[in-house]
């Protein structure tokens, strides 16, 4: 499974992340369950909590839309909080897969915590 760069995120924006799913031969496949998770990396903070996607959302490549909650800013006195993405799937029946992606939320002056 790979995974898009997406680099710094402004906080409280609304980034994609596409999601391409491939076997150990680098061969597309698509998934028969995905579960992915957003947590803080400093703090440890679950951002979002283990989601299943739907049957309906699968594919060889799947686009997560993240949320303005997902890029906020915990603590205004960081200049950046880096966020993890955990990915886990399973394919073919009895084959699974995990990855992990991380990047950067900016934070901007101005902008609240809330």
């Amino acid at each position: 499974m790979s995974m898009y760069n997406l680099e710094d995120v402004n906080e409280r924006t609304t980034p994609t992340i596409v999601l391409t799913f491939t076997d150990e031969d680098g061969d597309p496949v698509v998934p028969d369950s995905v579960t992915y998770r957003i947590d803080d990396v400093s703090s440890g903070t679950a951002i979002l909590a283990a989601t299943t996607l739907g049957l309906g959302e699968m594919g060889e490549t799947i686009e997560i839309l993240l949320t303005t909650t997902q890029t906020r800013i915990l603590d205004d006195d960081h200049k950046f909080e880096n966020r993890r993405v955990t990915v886990d799937f399973t394919y073919s029946t009895n084959r699974h897969g995990t990855n992990q992606y991380l990047f950067r939320v900016v934070n901007l002056p101005g902008i609240p915590i809330s």
